[in-house]
């Protein structure tokens, strides 16, 4: 009944050696022969071109010191902020436009305007300490 179903053996994997260690160049080596150039099963004794004989590992965060990456935070932050500040100053502007005397509805374009204003305190403010925070880490 169940025929069509069939049981396949685990896939395995053709591995470069036989050895439990990971080496310098993906293939399985032991740690010794990557300082060395030794055997690691490719043509010219494996890749060598580099202290450890390994591939380089790339920094993702592309920042060399704290002040460089809390400067581009900053400027991400500000990046981001700043344009929500200016559509919240818009959409202020249009409640106070359409409250027409409603109490009510002025106290919430008020509400509004005020944090909006505190929010772009906030974007600025946290942009010049991070400004500030990398010229006194630079002085260092």
């Amino acid at each position: 009944m169940l025929g069509f179903l069939s049981i396949s053996p685990p896939v395995v994997f053709a591995q470069a050696c036989q050895s439990p260690f990971i080496g310098c160049n993906g293939l399985c080596t032991l740690p010794a022969e990557c300082n060395t150039g030794g055997n690691t099963n490719q043509p010219g004794g494996g890749n060598t071109n580099q202290p450890s004989g390994g591939s380089a590992i790339t920094n993702p965060i592309q920042s060399n010191t704290f002040g460089e990456l809390m400067a581009k935070i900053a400027d991400a932050a500000a990046k981001i902020g700043l344009p929500l500040v200016a559509v919240f100053m818009i959409y202020a502007g249009f409640l106070f436009v359409s409250a027409r005397g409603n109490e009510e509805q002025l106290t919430k374009a008020k509400t509004t305007f005020f944090w909006t204003i505190i929010g772009a305190l906030l974007v600025v403010g946290a942009f010049a300490i991070s400004l500030a925070i990398k010229d006194f880490a630079q002085k260092l």
